[in-house]
C-alpha cells in the first residue's frame, strides 16, 4: 500500500517501533499496587450484598466439594432458597446466574476454608448458614477487581508503544508521581476512577472476572511478536469471558479484529482459543446442568424497544446510570475528533484504536436493548456499561498524558515511551 504523503514524519508507525518491547515492570510495584487497590476495595461500603452474584460463594462451594452445582444442601437456609436466583433445573436446585462467575469464587473460597482449619476465621459452609456468605464474594470482587485495574493500565502501556507515538514527549513534563511510578499512577487512577471501584468491587462482582479475562485477552492480542501460543490464550481468555457475561461476545470479535490487523497469521490459533474453551463449557454445561446453555443464556430479552432511545441516552448521562458522569474522563476522547490529534497516533495504528472505540458503541447499543430494567438493576453507577471499560479506558489514558505534555510545551506530536516505556525496579 502506498503511503499517504501527507502524513507527519511523528505520526508514523516505523518498523523499529514494532519490533520494540515494553519494559515489564517488576513484580514488586505490581504486588504492592495490587496490595492497595485491593485493600481501598475491600475497607469500601458493600453497595447490595444479595444482588445477582449472592448465589456465587455457595455454588462455588458445591463446586469443590461435590463436583456439581446443586444447591439442595442449602434448601433450609433462607438467605439462598430465598434469593431471586434461586431455580429448580430438573431436579436440581441451581443458581439462575452464570456458573463461571462462581467459578471465579473459587480460589477464596478454598483459601477461607484452609484458614478456618487453624481456627481464625468460620469455614464457608458457617458463613453461608449464618448469612454471611457475601463476605467471601466481596473479598473475591476485590481482588479481581484489583487486577483488573492493573492489566488496564498494561494496556494503555502496550497501546501506547502499538499505536506508534513518536518519542518526542519529555516524561518530565508529568506530575512527579506519574513520571516515577506511570505503572502504579495509571493503576490506582483507574481503579479509583471508573465503576471497578463503585461496581465490580462492591455490588456485582460478576463483573470482575469478566473484565479481566477481556482484558488480559486485548493485552495479549497488542503483543509483538503474537506467538501461537499467545492468540491461543487470547482465545481461550476471551471465551471464559463470554460464559460469565455474555455481552463480552462484543471482546470476542474485537480481539479478533486486533489479531486480524496485527498478524493474520495469528487468527487461526485465536479462534481455535476460542472454540476449545466453547466446547469445553458446553460439555461442563451439559454434564453440571443437563443442557447444553445455562438459563442465564436463554434468549428473548435482547432486542429494540419502544425505550431504546431513552435507554441509550440514560447509560450514558443518566444522574444514576450515565457512563459519562461517574467516568467523566472518558470525555478526552472527543479530543480524537480533531485532526492533529488523530496524527498524533500511527496510520496503521489508528485501526486499532477505531477498533476499540467502536466495540464500545457496540457494547452501548446492545446493553440499551434489554427490554425490561433497562436501567441496569440495583447497584450504583453505570452497570452494563462497565464492559466497555476495558475499550474505553486505556485509550482515554494514553490520549490523556499525551495532550497534557503537548500543553505543556512538549511540542507537536510525540510519545509517551519516555513515561510509560520506562523500566520498573
Amino acid at each position: 500500500m502506498k503511503k499517504s504523503a501527507g502524513r507527519s514524519s511523528t505520526a508514523l508507525l516505523s518498523e523499529d517501533a514494532e519490533k520494540q518491547t515494553m519494559s515489564w515492570p517488576g513484580w514488586r510495584p505490581l504486588l504492592a499496587t495490587f496490595s492497595m487497590l485491593s485493600a481501598i476495595f475491600l475497607a469500601s461500603p458493600n453497595v447490595l450484598p444479595r444482588g445477582d452474584p449472592a448465589l456465587s460463594v455457595p455454588t462455588a462451594r458445591s463446586l469443590i466439594y461435590d463436583r456439581d452445582l446443586d444447591l439442595e444442601e442449602y434448601e433450609s437456609v433462607d438467605a439462598v432458597s430465598g434469593h431471586y436466583g434461586f431455580i429448580e433445573l430438573g431436579d436440581r436446585s441451581v443458581d439462575f446466574f452464570p456458573w463461571l462467575n462462581s467459578l471465579a469464587a473459587v480460589p477464596v473460597v478454598g483459601a477461607v476454608d484452609i484458614v478456618s482449619t487453624f481456627g481464625l476465621t468460620p469455614d464457608t459452609d458457617e458463613l453461608i448458614r449464618d448469612d454471611r456468605g457475601w463476605v467471601v464474594q466481596y473479598v473475591a470482587a476485590a481482588l479481581w477487581s484489583a487486577g483488573s485495574a492493573i492489566v488496564l493500565a498494561l494496556i494503555a502501556m502496550r497501546l501506547n508503544q502499538f499505536v506508534g507515538l513518536a518519542p518526542g514527549i519529555d516524561g518530565r513534563r508529568l506530575p512527579e508521581v506519574v513520571h516515577r511510578w506511570p505503572l502504579q499512577s495509571a493503576a490506582i487512577l483507574i481503579g479509583l476512577s471508573t465503576p471497578l471501584w463503585s461496581i465490580t468491587s462492591r455490588s456485582l462482582s460478576a463483573h470482575g472476572p469478566a473484565m479481566f479475562c477481556v482484558a488480559v485477552g486485548i493485552l495479549l492480542s497488542l503483543r509483538r511478536p503474537l506467538t501461537f501460543r499467545t492468540s491461543f490464550l487470547a482465545g481461550n481468555l476471551c471465551a471464559v469471558a463470554f460464559w460469565i457475561r455474555p455481552v463480552t461476545l462484543v471482546a470476542s470479535l474485537t480481539v479478533l479484529a486486533i489479531v486480524w490487523v496485527s498478524s493474520r497469521k495469528s487468527v487461526a490459533p485465536y479462534l481455535c482459543g476460542l472454540i476449545a474453551v466453547h466446547v469445553a463449557v458446553l460439555t461442563a454445561n451439559l454434564m453440571l446442568l443437563g443442557r447444553w446453555l445455562p438459563p442465564y443464556f436463554d434468549g428473548g430479552r435482547l432486542g429494540l424497544h419502544s425505550e431504546y432511545a431513552v435507554a441509550v441516552s440514560a447509560n450514558l448521562v443518566s444522574p444514576a446510570r450515565g457512563l459519562v458522569l461517574f467516568c467523566p474522563q472518558i470525555l478526552v476522547l472527543l479530543a480524537l475528533l480533531v485532526p492533529s490529534v488523530r496524527g498524533m497516533i500511527g496510520y496503521r495504528a489508528r485501526t486499532v484504536v477505531y477498533i476499540m472505540l467502536s466495540s464500545a458503541g457496540v457494547v452501548l447499543a446492545l446493553v440499551s436493548g434489554f427490554g425490561f430494567q433497562w436501567w441496569a438493576g440495583h447497584t450504583y453507577g453505570p452497570h452494563f456499561m462497565t464492559d466497555a471499560l476495558a475499550f474505553l479506558v486505556p485509550v482515554a489514558l494514553v490520549v490523556s498524558v499525551a495532550l497534557y505534555t503537548r500543553q505543556n510545551g512538549a511540542g507537536s506530536g510525540g510519545g509517551l515511551s519516555s513515561v510509560f516505556g520506562r523500566s520498573h525496579r
